[in-house]
């Protein structure tokens, strides 16, 4: 570029870039006064009598609402029967596997103004249950996974709800045989190192349903309609399908009966809709 024209090169570039910063700087103003504006409306809005009665009207309502929505731990006490499979684990010298089954879980719970219960546990796992001779054990337990259940209030109050209910979940039940494994002292390589490997696994998966009675106690609720309940259901909880195992490939019938009768205990963190 010659002599001459730098001097109005070096000005337009100058001119853009003013240009540029101008209009930057007038995106920011203006964005800046929108979002006064509107915080000093909303100020103004919130400050107003009419405002204020609405939501205190809004508050004692929703307080004497039986509507709510809950996060909620709780515990499950089952049925668990393992007759056939401890007639044959008692030829081999083990003692009895005994129920009952406990199990503890998560999940939310929402009940709406038309006194329509829905609950949705995210798991119930179960503690298993043992059978140990020696260093060998035989474990078993069930487990319930996405379950949903849907009620009805019977009760038009915000302090008790007694609602019967009915749903489904994934059922995995467990079965799992451990002993040490057997070492080969003189081994000539890593083929023959263990020579008896000492666990069997038993694992299996049905549709199960649920069915019975749910009741509901406040225990305590501020003014803003947070609070905690207790509850407590009894029913049942049976699968459809086979009881029958696959381990190793070959049919293992345990006719292992778990959940005829269900107890739950829990707390319910929930806020009035």
């Amino acid at each position: 570029m010659s002599t001459f024209f730098k001097p109005f090169a070096l000005a337009l570039f100058l001119s853009g870039t003013l240009s540029v910063s101008a209009q930057t700087d007038s995106i920011y103003y203006y964005r800046n006064q929108a979002s006064k504006i509107y915080r000093d409306a909303y100020d103004s809005l919130r400050k107003s009598d009419a405002y204020k009665m609405a939501i205190e009207r809004w508050q004692y309502h929703a307080n004497r609402s039986n509507g709510y929505s809950a996060f909620t731990l709780y515990g499950d006490l089952g049925r668990a029967n393992y007759d056939v499979i401890n007639t044959g684990i008692g030829q081999s010298g083990f003692p009895p596997l005994a129920g009952p089954q406990l199990r503890v879980g998560m999940g939310i719970t929402t009940e709406y103004h038309s006194r329509t219960i829905f609950e949705f546990y995210f798991f119930t796992i179960g503690l298993f249950n043992k059978s140990k001779k020696g260093d060998s054990s035989i474990v078993s337990s069930y487990n319930n996974l996405l379950q949903f259940n849907f009620g009805y209030d019977f009760i038009r109050s915000n302090k008790i709800n007694i609602y019967p209910y009915a749903g489904f979940a994934l059922r995995n039940t467990i079965l799992n045989y451990n002993q040490p494994d057997q070492v080969n002292n003189n081994f000539t390589s890593i083929v023959d190192i263990v020579q008896k490997e000492g666990a069997t696994y038993g694992s299996k998966f049905n549709l199960s349903y649920q069915a019975g009675v749910g009741f509901d106690f406040v225990i305590s609720e501020s003014e803003k309609g947070g609070g905690i309940m207790l509850f407590t259901r009894a029913g049942t909880d049976g699968i459809i399908g086979s009881r029958d195992f696959k381990v190793k490939g070959l049919k293992y019938h345990t006719d292992i009966q778990q959940g005829g009768w269900q107890c739950t205990f829990g707390v319910k963190l929930f806020k009035r809709q």
